[in-house]
């Protein structure tokens, strides 16, 4: 509580001066009623530096007999002996034990007794330290270790799973991959035909996902968590238009649409050329839905994708990458 202050009072009003009386009474009345709250404040605050007063004192004396206490436990530990059986020993005696040779305070005055101070807690105190917890006086309880707000909330320490990987909850900062779906064949084997109008896209295979956080199953796959995607879909063949989207399964909602793109031209009619041309997009995922890449095209022959032939490595052709 800050300290009291009080108002400076205006000029009082006098009968010595008619003159003045009028134009002080009002501001003066004013300063009394403001000066009653300014009291009462002020005894407030006086009451509660009377308590604070006494508190302090209290604790003082407290002090000085715990330090009292203190000084005379050490000039007995400093003059102890060892513990003689049956002798007579009075408050504050200190002894040495002969059993764990720790130092012992007298807190009952006896005589006679024969059991060592290490097992008469009813006449002896422990007063020095054998390093065990247990034997400290006046100890706290050890307990549960203390909460350390774990969780995936702002402020919470995040715990690592049983595969050593964070939660779902705690991602890395906004633009990291978090996961990669592919349609992954093996070497040597091509994308497949492409049919006219929308198809879906193969998807088959998690290609990076080190936080579990997808799903593929039919050429579909769901997300656990809120993220991004961005996809990649390749083609090839003779003159065509192709163009690709992403749509939601549950409502077949389209969430994202993939460019537009043009495989050859009349010269490579007349060739007969092949060309290769790719589609790619991006849209918003939410947690828990699942998608599937759909491709549309019109126009010639066009493939899905060529495999390298004798490359020895998988063949990759739509991929989708989930970001955050």
């Amino acid at each position: 509580m800050p300290d009291p202050t009080f108002d400076v009072p205006p000029p009082a009003p006098s009968r010595k001066s008619p003159g003045t009386f009028s134009d002080r009474l009002d501001p003066f009345l004013a300063w009394m009623v403001s000066f009653r709250d300014e009291l009462v404040a002020a005894v407030s605050w006086m009451s509660a530096a009377v308590t604070s007063v006494g508190n302090d004192k209290t604790a003082a004396g407290n002090s000085a007999t715990a330090a009292a206490a203190s000084a005379a436990a050490a000039a007995a530990y400093v003059d102890a002996e060892a513990h003689v059986p049956s002798a007579a020993y009075v408050v504050n005696d200190a002894v040495i034990s002969n059993v764990n040779h720790q130092t012992y305070r007298c807190i009952t005055a006896h005589s006679g007794v024969t059991t060592d101070p290490s097992a008469d807690a009813t006449n002896w105190v422990l007063i020095s330290f054998d390093g065990d917890y247990d034997s400290l006086r006046d100890k706290p309880t050890l307990g549960t270790v203390a909460d350390k707000d774990t969780g995936t909330d702002e402020g919470d320490i995040p715990i690592l799973g049983a595969e050593g990987k964070l939660p779902l909850g705690v991602m890395p900062i906004s633009g990291s991959l978090l996961a990669v779906v592919q349609d992954q064949k093996a070497a040597g084997t091509s994308g497949g035909g492409a049919n006219s109008g929308w198809n879906t896209r193969i998807l088959n295979t998690i290609a990076h996902d080190p936080y579990s956080l997808v799903a593929v199953s039919t050429n579909t796959f769901t997300v656990s968590r809120d993220c991004v995607a961005t996809w990649r879909a390749p083609f090839r063949g003779k003159p065509a238009t192709v163009a690709t989207r992403l749509v939601r399964t549950t409502d077949d909602a389209t969430v994202g649409n993939g460019t537009h793109a043009e495989i050859g031209t009349s010269d490579n009619v007349s060739l007969n050329l092949d060309t290769e041309a790719e589609s790619s997009g991006f849209a918003i995922l939410e947690a828990g839905e699942t998608y599937r890449l759909e491709y549309y095209k019109s126009g010639s022959t066009v493939s899905l994708g060529e495999s390298v032939v004798g490359s020895g490595i998988p063949a990759i052709y739509a991929q989708v990458f989930l970001w955050s």
